[in-house]
């Protein structure tokens, strides 16, 4: 069933490249309530990972030192919770267990899904290379 699923669904930087596009899409959208709680279940995600013990400013501090591309899968995961859909027609976000592993990000699969993006729902844009402060989002 996993091969099956994974034909269908894509690969694990598919899906990654997928959430940090469509949350880099629906970011700018998000009034600044929303975005607090999507800060707070940031926070509640990092600690059910398997910190329970971290601190609010440790999270804070790695969230800031993370690149982009995980900031934005964390994003992702946090809407996915809050039942935050990503605004675009049959469109979901994708399940990433872990958006800090090594190699996850692919520049390729990035620019396939910017592809299919555009063709789907004529829009046009890219994940920013500029990382962002915790308690600033866009």
């Amino acid at each position: 069933m996993g091969l099956f699923k994974s034909i269908f669904r894509g690969s694990k930087g598919f899906s990654a490249a997928t959430n940090a596009l469509l949350a880099e899409y629906v970011l700018p959208k998000l009034n600044e309530a929303t975005k607090s709680e999507v800060r707070f279940q940031i926070i509640f995600i990092m600690r059910a990972g398997g910190f329970p013990n971290l601190t609010e400013e440790s999270i804070k501090r790695r969230f800031d030192k993370s690149p982009r591309e995980i900031q934005l899968n964390l994003i992702a995961l946090a809407l996915n919770d809050l039942g935050i859909e990503p605004g675009l027609q049959n469109e979901f976000w994708h399940e990433i267990r872990n958006p800090f592993l090594p190699n996850l990000y692919n520049d390729d699969e990035v620019a396939a899904v910017q592809l299919r993006l555009a063709n789907q729902h004529k829009i046009h844009f890219q994940v920013s290379r500029v990382p962002m402060l915790f308690d600033r989002f866009i």
